[in-house]
């Protein structure tokens, strides 16, 4: 019989934690030293942020020696912390708001204290016997973000390190799902549909995932029935369609609506990369592009873009979280004999929806921001880049420049594509702005990702006049 809650008795850790009623209260102790330490060092930087270049001087030689050093002698915590100081912040600064390339959206510094929380306390959560609340609060933040996609009530998933991971888990699913443990020759008919600006980390879960290179076929969006159809009337099996929800390269949302569509015609797997875009369903512009995305057998997210968290937080969502299960094949060593099951959780273990088994707790840097800050927040902030990116590209319109724009991600050329190569190489060297570059259509165009969440109208102002400046020269 279970014994219920008793809400008026101390919680477990009163009788750990004590907070001190004045500062004469606070005996220093080494690990509080250490904090200090850590944070003389880390609040200058933080303070310096905002008006920070986006680039840092290189590694020295000296410096790169001194990185390269194995342990030895003890160096005190002083002499370590600098060593770190000097040597880490070489390099593209991740977190200033100048930062236009790839997709860095600059963490918060909530994130980084609930991740020291987090390693502090060490708790395992892979099975949730070993770390109750911190598995419960994994939980939760799976479910909330399966409400904002608009995932049904049997869908769950797993933070992970990124959505790398993520697709290597979906991809597995799929061919364990469709292909399952039958002939060699029904592997290599597998076939797993993705258009050309699929991310890259696909490739590499098809490898990682036993698949021929050769399974992966790019769709033509106009004529994608015609050509799964022709797959299928040559003996292929339709494994996967693969869509992503905002593209690394221009931010293109592909159409969710007709690819689950065609999933579902030929019973494949639909899996959505909502890495970048996902997110971006908290505000209403984001909820009115990414329609189609509720379709999804699984969803790849990633914190670390679209939700201004720290490097490593990833998810993945998957429709049918107990069928996924099933699909991963999960097993249990004889040394785990005497866990025991959550008889109040209704989803599976986090260890058997994913590869890993030692796996961090990776939700407070997530639980902590979102619940100090608030959703509002972070939808404003969302709303904002978008709105950021809109005077960007029309900005750059108004210099003449071909310009496209989706969701935060603003690509432009000039009609000559010699002056855009030039352009571009100028504009990489620049110093103080990371800028980036791809190629569309097999054109070369520059590339902004407004993603950065301290990013405001007089950085976009500044990016403006050093293009401004670059083209008159």
């Amino acid at each position: 019989m279970n014994t219920p809650p008793c809400y008026d008795c101390p919680s477990p850790l009163e009788s750990v934690i004590q907070t001190p009623k004045s500062i004469e209260d606070i005996e220093l102790s080494p690990f509080r030293l250490l904090l200090n330490q850590a944070a003389d060092r880390l609040c200058p930087y933080i303070d310096s942020l905002e008006s920070a270049p986006a680039k840092n001087p290189s590694l020295t030689t000296q410096l790169r020696e001194e990185a390269l050093k194995p342990p030895g002698a003890a160096l005190g915590v002083s002499t370590a912390l600098d060593k770190i100081m000097s040597v880490a912040l070489s390099g593209y600064e991740s977190n200033s708001p100048l930062h236009m390339a790839y997709v860095c959206s600059g963490n918060v510094a909530e994130a980084a204290v609930g991740e020291l929380v987090s390693l502090v306390l060490n708790r395992y959560v892979s099975l949730r016997q070993h770390g109750e609340g911190m598995a419960a609060m994994e939980d939760g933040l799976i479910r909330w973000m399966v409400g904002v996609m608009g995932l049904p009530s049997s869908a769950h998933g797993i933070l992970t390190s990124g959505g790398s991971m993520a697709i290597l888990s979906a991809v597995v699913a799929a061919r364990e799902r469709v292909v399952g443990r039958r002939s060699t020759s029904m592997m290599d008919r597998a076939r797993v549909y993705v258009t050309d600006q699929s991310h890259m980390s696909l490739v590499k879960a098809i490898h990682f995932a036993g698949l021929s290179p050769s399974c992966v076929v790019k769709l033509d969006l106009w004529r994608m029935e015609e050509q799964v159809r022709s797959d299928v009337e040559r003996g292929h099996v339709p494994m996967m369609v693969f869509a992503t929800a905002g593209t690394t390269s221009t931010g293109l949302i592909e159409p969710l609506v007709s690819l689950a569509s065609l999933a579902r015609r030929h019973n494949a797997w639909f899996h959505v990369d909502a890495c970048y875009g996902g997110f971006f369903m908290l505000t209403e512009r984001g909820r009115a592009r990414l329609r189609g995305i509720e379709e999804a057998d699984s969803i790849s997210l990633d914190p670390h873009k679209s939700l201004f968290m720290p490097s490593g937080s990833g998810a993945l969502l998957v429709r049918d979280a107990h069928a996924f299960k099933h699909h991963l094949s999960p097993v249990r060593g004889a040394y785990l004999r005497d866990v025991v099951v959550d008889a109040f959780s209704p989803w599976p273990e986090f260890a058997d929806l994913g590869p890993e088994l030692t796996r961090e707790s990776r939700a407070l840097k997530l639980w902590l921001p979102l619940h100090v800050h608030g959703i509002e927040w972070y939808r404003q902030l969302l709303d904002d880049r978008l709105d950021l990116a809109a005077h960007l590209a029309s900005s750059l319109a108004a210099l003449s420049m071909i310009v496209t724009l989706n969701l935060s991600i603003v690509t432009a050329r000039l009609d000559d594509p010699e002056q855009t190569n030039r352009l571009v190489l100028r504009l990489c060297a620049s110093r103080e702005i990371l800028f980036s570059s791809t190629v569309v259509g097999g054109q070369a165009v520059l590339r902004f990702c407004v993603l950065q969440w301290r990013t405001s109208m007089r950085d976009i102002e500044r990016v403006v006049g050093v293009v401004k400046e670059v083209m008159r020269d």
